[in-house]
C-alpha cells in the first residue's frame, strides 16, 4: 500500500519524521512517499492517472497544512483529486495553524494538530481504523512524542495567513479589476462552480474566464478542488469571505 504525504518545502522536516515513523511501523507493507513542493502539478492527480492499480494502492493522503502552506492552493486541490477517489484524507496542522483554523475542504476531513501530546496515538489509531490495518505493532510513542517536539522547537515560526484588509488589494498587494470583485461575490453563498460554468454567467469565453480564476488563486481568495471527469470547480477561501465582508459598499 502507499500513503503520500502532501507538502510545500519548507515543510520537507515534518514529512520526513512522519514518514520514518509510518515506514516503521508498518514495514515493507507501506510505501510512503513525501511529494516537495510540485507546484503547477500536483502529485496525486499524475498518480491517480496512471492506472487501477496504483488507485488501489494509494491508501492515504497527509496533507501537512501551515500558515504558508494554506497560500499554495494546490494543497487543497490533492485533497479534493484523493476525496472524489474516496481515498483516506487525513490533515495535519502545525507551526502555528489549529485545525479550528483550517479553511475548507481540508476542515471538513478531521484535522489533527501535530503539537498535540495525542497525536501519535491518535495519528495511528486513525490509520488502523480507516485503513483496516489491524492489529497495530507496538510503538514507542513517547519517543515518537519527544522527536516531534523537538522538531517544532527547532523550526523557526511562520506568520499567520494574511487576510485581506478592508481595501481593493489582495494578498499580493496588487488591485484587483471589478470583473475579479464580481466572480468573488458570484461565488459567495454557492457551492462553487466551474470555469465553464463561470464564463457562461458572465457572457464570456472560458479560456478569458480562466486567467481570471487563476489570479483569484493566486491570491489566496479562491480555492480549485475536483470536481469529477477531470474537471475543477472554484469556491471561496477564507480569505475570500474576509476580503468581500471587508470592501462591502
Amino acid at each position: 500500500m502507499m500513503i503520500i504525504i502532501s507538502h510545500i518545502q519548507d515543510d520537507l522536516r515534518v514529512a520526513v519524521v512522519l514518514k520514518k515513523w509510518v515506514e516503521e511501523t508498518f514495514g515493507k507493507n507501506c510505501q510512503v512517499v513525501a511529494s516537495t513542493d510540485p507546484e503547477s502539478i500536483p502529485l496525486v492527480p499524475r498518480y491517480l492517472d496512471r492506472d487501477d492499480d496504483s488507485l488501489r494502492d494509494l491508501k492515504a493522503l497527509i496533507p501537512l497544512c501551515s500558515p504558508e502552506s494554506l497560500q499554495r492552493p494546490w494543497i487543497a486541490f490533492e485533497a479534493g483529486c484523493a476525496w472524489m477517489k474516496k481515498i483516506l484524507i487525513l490533515p495535519v496542522c502545525h507551526s502555528g495553524l489549529s485545525p479550528a483554523e483550517l479553511p475548507p475542504p481540508l476542515a471538513v476531513f478531521s484535522p489533527l494538530d501535530l503539537g498535540d501530546k495525542s497525536f501519535p496515538e491518535t495519528f495511528f489509531s486513525t490509520l488502523e481504523k480507516e485503513m483496516g490495518i489491524s492489529p497495530l505493532p507496538e510503538i514507542a510513542y513517547g519517543r515518537m512524542r519527544l522527536e516531534i517536539s523537538q522538531l517544532l522547537q527547532s523550526m523557526p515560526p511562520q506568520p499567520p495567513s494574511a487576510a485581506p484588509g478592508a481595501n481593493r488589494e489582495g494578498a499580493t498587494g496588487k488591485p484587483l479589476q471589478p470583473i475579479h470583485v464580481d466572480i468573488l461575490q458570484t461565488l459567495a453563498g454557492s457551492y462553487g462552480y466551474t470555469a465553464a460554468v463561470m464564463a457562461d454567467h458572465f457572457k464570456m469565453e472560458e479560456k478569458k474566464m480562466i486567467p481570471l480564476l487563476k489570479r483569484l488563486v493566486d491570491e489566496n481568495l479562491v480555492y480549485p478542488s475536483s470536481a469529477g471527469m477531470g474537471n475543477v470547480r472554484y469556491n471561496l477561501t477564507t480569505a475570500g469571505k474576509a476580503y468581500l465582508k471587508g470592501n462591502r459598499s
